[in-house]
């Protein structure tokens, strides 16, 4: 299932009712709270990270082989986090629903870093994926399946060519011809990409050799995330929101998700969250995007 990932918010955060009823629910496996990330924050600036509407997605996935393993195979934790942490950066899309460009821009610089094609993480332009994609809608959202064939035709350049300043002004501005410097664009493409993963097995396989691009479907509660094992238990659908797979384990006998978010280190767990796994928990696991740098 392919869809748009637009990513706002109808109503201004926090609301009481909801936050006292959601602490108030027996049996939560995550904490509920006001993030810092989220504080003082205009219904403006809320409605900037989700949008209610979803579109299916016309672009097929250019099909590679990926490598199948048994469970019996695979590690019962995992997390590239703890493995090379070098790589692995939190971002801030700021005031842009571009988490689609976010979360495939930084698959790209988060897996060259870990197969080691770059001496050291470079962070590349999360700000000309968004600007250039022309299939997606920018600050409006974007296709998952868009976003993968753009860097794997065209590619993106680096971050200190193009910086990026979508997060402030809302608007993703015009494809860049040359560098902010004046000096020519140099393009870094992915090699190739496996599309529409789905399942446990299949995404704990692609994990063993990179971060994976996926996107779910939010609720009102995820608003109010601050730790622990995310599981829906209240709230309206509020928007589909494109993050990043970088590991998956057991808690307390509740297996989980590693998810890197790109609503900057003060929101979740440092700027990530854990979600239930091996259940399809609001639809994460059945479209997600292996990215080979």
């Amino acid at each position: 299932m392919n869809m748009i990932v637009l990513c706002t918010m109808q109503q201004i955060f926090p609301n009481s009712e909801v936050f006292e009823l959601l602490q108030n629910i027996p049996g939560m496996t995550w904490t509920p709270g006001v993030s810092q990330r989220f504080t003082n924050l205009s219904e403006f600036q809320l409605s900037s990270l989700f949008n209610p509407i979803m579109f299916k997605s016309q672009i097929q996935s250019q099909k590679q082989d990926t490598n199948h393993f048994s469970n019996t195979e695979l590690p019962d934790n995992w997390s590239w986090v703890e493995q090379s942490p070098e790589c692995i950066v939190v971002g801030d899309q700021g005031y842009c629903g571009s988490c689609w460009a976010f979360s495939a821009t930084n698959q790209l610089s988060d897996n060259r870093c870990i197969q080691q094609k770059d001496k050291q993480r470079i962070n590349y332009s999360e700000q000309f994926t968004l600007a250039c994609d022309h299939l997606s809608l920018g600050c409006n959202g974007g296709y998952l399946g868009s976003v993968q064939s753009f860097l794997f035709k065209k590619g993106t350049v680096t971050d200190s060519c193009v910086p990026y300043t979508s997060g402030k002004s809302s608007h993703q501005g015009k494809c860049p011809n040359k560098c902010v410097d004046g000096t020519e664009l140099v393009l870094t493409k992915s090699s190739s990409y496996k599309g529409q993963l789905q399942g446990e097995m299949q995404i704990m396989a692609a994990l063993m050799k990179g971060t994976v691009q996926t996107q779910f479907i939010c609720y009102e509660d995820l608003m109010y995330y601050t730790a622990g094992i995310y599981q829906h238990v209240h709230g309206k659908i509020k928007a589909a929101h494109a993050v990043q797979m970088v590991g998956y384990g057991e808690e307390n006998g509740v297996k989980f998700w590693t998810i890197k978010n790109s609503w900057g280190q003060n929101w979740g767990e440092n700027g990530y969250f854990r979600i239930i796994r091996g259940q399809d928990e609001c639809g994460i696991e059945i479209d997600a995007y292996e990215l080979n740098p």
